[in-house]
């Protein structure tokens, strides 16, 4: 009988440290997996993915598409755009900010987006979107000479605010609706909406013509990307992330789409070909920038359409320039947009 105890008892030992020595390993492996994901959520920019998933559902979109890209040709040879590129394009917005219930106190001074850091994210747009910051001096010399002045200015319109019990992991516009905890957009046909929320990724903007409803056209950011703020990510706390988006959202690709190919490109003839900056081998650092080479020519990798920390991000071309305004002007996709 006392053996048959003993038995037991060492069988029970066994059996619990072996199922906490499993527990350990696998929250190890969770950790790392969630340290891998912040490493890398940069890369998740969703714009790729969710145009990829669009034209799955519908085919028909790819010639839709074409039919955009073949329009905005068309406005960029014209001679009344080319008559109006000097000309200031006022933008206004919305920001619908979505703060989740607080479970500590430090995790609501994070979601909590004050009017302050709003108005430093505007400012950032317009800097970038005017040229009006500091000249970058250390651009490439085939570079320099590329960079383009958008001459687009944004003014605050709105900002509406909601408390939510959840936040989004998965790629989807319930942020989006008030009938699923969300914000609705205001006048999405004359403002651009802009909602920021707890999304676990960077952020994503839909282009024109792909949001499968008007009311749910605009820009999705994660909170801890948005502004200047030092409580965000550290190499992502310049407000670029929103710069980036607003970018796709007036009709810009990641330069590096079609990678080396000769398909599919960004539609932009200044941007050379390269791949996709991957952040495992540091191509998101600044110093490992300047001399990237992927597909025979120098990688514009400064750029704000491309991937990179916040501090390496600096220009626009002046090809990109021209895609966006010709989306902004009569005819173009997004022309009911400017005041």
């Amino acid at each position: 009988m006392k053996s048959n105890f003993l038995y037991l008892a060492f069988l029970f030992f066994a059996v619990f440290f072996s199922s906490c020595s499993e527990e350990q390993i696998e929250e190890k492996d969770i950790n790392e997996s969630r340290i891998e994901q912040e490493q890398t959520k940069k890369t998740y920019c969703t714009v790729d993915e969710i145009q990829k998933i669009a034209l799955k559902k519908n085919p028909q979109l790819k010639s839709i598409i074409q039919q955009s890209n073949d329009k905005i040709a068309e406005i960029i040879n014209s001679d009344e755009f080319k008559k109006s590129k000097n000309n200031i394009i006022t933008i206004p917005v919305v920001f619908n900010i979505i703060k989740p219930i607080k479970e500590s106190s430090w995790q609501d001074d994070w979601h909590t987006i004050e009017r302050s850091q709003i108005i430093g994210q505007l400012n950032t747009l317009n800097r970038f979107f005017t040229q009006k910051g500091p000249r970058i001096n250390n651009l490439p010399n085939q570079f320099a000479k590329l960079r383009g002045n958008p001459r687009i200015k944004f003014v605050l319109k709105k900002i509406q605010r909601t408390t939510v019990k959840k936040s989004w992991r998965v790629f989807n516009d319930e942020m989006k609706d008030s009938a699923t905890d969300g914000i609705d957009a205001f006048k999405p046909n004359k403002y651009v909406n802009i909602w920021v929320c707890n999304i676990h990724y960077a952020g994503s903007a839909y282009k024109p013509g792909m949001a499968p409803s008007k009311k749910y056209d605009g820009i999705l950011i994660d909170y801890r990307y948005f502004g200047i703020n030092p409580r965000n990510l550290s190499d992502y706390n310049q407000g670029k992330t929103l710069v980036h988006e607003m970018g796709h959202y007036f009709n810009l690709d990641h330069p590096f789409l079609g990678s080396c190919g000769s398909g599919d490109d960004d539609h932009v003839a200044d941007t050379p070909k390269m791949t996709e900056p991957n952040p495992r081998r540091g191509e998101f650092l600044c110093e490992g920038i300047p001399n990237r080479n992927t597909c025979g020519s120098l990688d514009m990798t400064m750029n704000l359409m491309s991937y990179a920390h916040d501090e390496c991000l600096t220009i626009f071309t002046k090809g990109q320039v021209t895609r966006m305004r010709a989306t902004l002007a009569p005819g173009g996709p997004r022309a009911g947009m400017i005041e």
